[in-house]
Formats: structure tokens, sequence, C-alpha cells
């Protein structure tokens, strides 16, 4: 077989220009494809990581005061597509005025319940009767991580207005992403707790004593997070079918992921329609030059070659012309897309506009030989059809 190789490469080298012209035409072709899938790529996935980046785009949040008991708020947890989800109090006993211990600043926040494996808090979680107030807040009580915040609150139990003031400690500082008000993230029990003394049941005397009055086995609402942004529809859609409104990012989700849908059927249509263009391209130039060189084959067939160096002749000619197009077409795909990519300010996108990755070009060129070998197949074909005698008996 090697010398069909061989053969093969010196007849490019002879005819140089149909060589070159027929490289440019695969990179013609695949070029485009390339610097579509990196517009693809570069949109698509940005606009993904941007929705993946902020927790808030997998958050799902129930839109009013219900009853949710721990066995349901369970079976959500343990779903594969659930990656978090914490309960909720009612409305108004969730929230809580804060402020510094010298009387000098204030502000109503909302109670947030927490734990361990929190999106919105990057790992960090409250711990017992601890706070990890938002960054506004945090600003607005110009607090830090171990200042003492007194907690004022509020009931009205048999006709008497009671207030209640208790000591928290600033735990930590949530990112600035987790969330854009005035809240504070805390523990389950600290929000029942509060919630339970709201409503009348048991006393208070210390921040300690919250989690004696905690004897909760249904919830107000919830909060939940979906593991990724594709499960949120569906997930929706679950909730709606149980007649449980929620509150969502999923509009948004359902437009990213219609986008994909439809870029992925254009870049199918052009790259089928391109590879067809390839295909008969290709083809045509190969079968083209098996009948010029009919004579030189039969000369070889005389000479004593088998049919199968005809028809690794062709086929030897058309990878080493769709290798190098392929190469060429990625030289181009990436000037373009470093081009597209200088043209648009990246900070703001925080992502390439064109990303031509390295599996991007693994499949081009993979596309370009695959489609070049079945381009020779009926030149090879052709090819072996000579015998020995078309070299006497001429054209």
């Amino acid at each position: 077989m090697m010398i069909a190789f061989r053969l093969a490469l010196a007849d490019l080298r002879h005819e140089k220009l149909m060589a070159l012209c027929t490289t440019l035409a695969v990179a013609a072709v695949l070029a485009p494809l390339l610097v579509l899938a990196g517009l693809r790529s570069g949109v698509i996935e940005g606009l993904r990581a941007a929705l993946l980046e902020d927790a808030r785009a997998r958050e799902i949040v129930s839109a009013s005061n219900s009853t949710f008991t721990q066995d349901w708020l369970q079976q959500i947890r343990a779903r594969p597509d659930i990656t978090f989800i914490a309960p909720r109090t009612r409305a108004l006993a969730a929230t809580l005025l804060l402020e510094r211990a010298d009387g000098t600043r204030q502000s109503r926040v909302e109670l947030i319940p927490s734990d361990t494996g929190d999106p919105l808090l990057a790992g960090d979680a409250p711990q017992g009767e601890g706070l990890i107030l938002s960054t506004q807040a945090a600003a607005r009580l110009d607090a830090r991580a171990g200042d003492v915040l007194i907690g004022r609150l509020g009931r009205i139990l048999e006709g008497r207005r009671e207030t209640l003031a208790l000591e928290f400690r600033v735990q930590s500082i949530a990112p600035v992403s987790a969330f854009a008000r005035d809240g504070a993230f805390i523990t389950l029990p600290v929000a029942t707790g509060l919630e339970d003394w709201q409503e009348g049941r048991g006393t208070l005397t210390t921040t300690a004593d919250l989690r004696t009055l905690d004897t909760r086995v249904s919830f107000a609402g919830f909060r939940a997070y979906a593991r990724q942004i594709e499960d949120i529809p569906p997930l929706v859609a679950m909730f709606r079918a149980g007649e449980i409104e929620t509150v969502s990012r999923a509009e948004d989700v359902a437009q990213l992921l219609t986008l994909d849908r439809g870029l992925s059927r254009l870049f199918f249509i052009i790259a089928l329609v391109g590879g067809i263009g390839f295909l008969l391209s290709l083809g045509a130039g190969l079968w083209a030059n098996v009948v010029r060189k009919r004579m030189s084959l039969a000369g070889l067939r005389l000479m004593g070659a088998q049919r199968s160096v005809l028809i690794v002749f062709p086929t030897a000619q058309a990878a080493v012309l769709s290798v190098g197009g392929a190469l060429l077409a990625v030289a181009l795909a990436q000037g373009t897309a470093a081009a597209i990519n200088a043209g648009f300010d990246i900070a703001t996108f925080n992502h390439k506009l064109c990303d031509i990755t390295l599996m991007h070009c693994v499949i081009g060129v993979s596309f370009a030989l695959v489609g070049a070998l079945l381009a020779s197949t009926l030149a090879a074909w052709h090819a072996s059809t000579t015998e020995p005698f078309d070299a006497v008996r001429g054209p």
C-alpha cells in the first residue's frame, strides 16, 4: 500500500494547482462552519455561564403562604434535579429590626432561613444564633463580622403590646450577589422560633431560647434551587401541576434554551448544505482526476500493480487534501474569531463572543477526513475498473 501513497503524493506535487484549488475549496466550506460553531458556543455558553454563576437564576420560590410539611420538603430535597431547598416562614414574621448596640444605626431586614449548602452563600452557612448579613444591610448598619446587633421584635398578645430585644452576633457578610436588599441569613430554628413567639407560642428572654420554641412540622413556604438551568422549566411545571405558584426565572431560561435549539438547527442545516457541497465538489474533482489519469493507472496495472493500489490512489489523495484544507480552515477560523472578539468588549460579556474550542477543531478535521473518504468512494471504484489492456487500447 505504501507505493499507492507515494504515487498519490507524487501526483499531488505534480498537480500543484489542482491540489491548491481543492485545498482552498475544503477550507472555504469548513472555515465558516467552524466560525458559526464558535459563535454558537460563545453566545450560548456565555449566557449559560452567566445564569449558572448567578445562583438566583436557578432559584424557585413559593409565591404565597401555604402549608408544606417536613415530609413533602424531604421528598423535594431527594429529587436529583434539586440541589438545595430551605423552608420559609410566613412573610409577616420574616422581618426583624436590627440596630447597633449604641443605637446609632438601624435597619429592618428580611429574615432568610438557610443551611449548609445554600447556593447563595458560596459555602458559608449560619451557625447557632449567628447572622449572615447581606452586603446592603451590613453597609446600612456599618456592621462587620463579630459585631453584636440588637434585634427588636413586637407582638400583640391578649390585647397587650409586647416588645422583645435579643442580641445577635454578625457571623459574616454574604456575597453581593446573594441578596440585593437588606437581609439576614439565619438558621431555621431561629426563624421558626421568632415566628412562634410572634404568634404567642412560648416565651423568650435570650437568643438561645429560640431553639426551644421550634416545634414546627410544616412551613409557609420554601425556596429551592435547580441543579442546572435546564431543570427549571419542568420543575416549575411540576409545582404548577400541584397548584403551587412559584416565582422563578423560568421564562429567561426557556428563552435561552429556545435560542440554543434554534442555533443548533441553523448550524445543522448550514452544515448539511455545506457538507453536501463539499462531498460533491471533492468527489467530482477526484473522479475527474482518475479519468485524466486512466492511462497512467492502466500502465500501473500492466506493470503488475494490484487493484488495491488503484483504489488507495484517489483515497489517499482525498485524505491528504481534506486534512490540509481542514488545517487551513482551522487557521482561518481562529483568525476570524480573534477579529470578532477584538471588535467587542469581552470584559462586558465576561466571555468570548466567538469561542472555537479544541473540540470544534478536532470535529472539523474529522468531518473533513470522513467526508473526503466518502467522496473518494466513486473515484476509487472507477479506478478499480481500470484494466491492463486499457494502456494498450488507449483513450
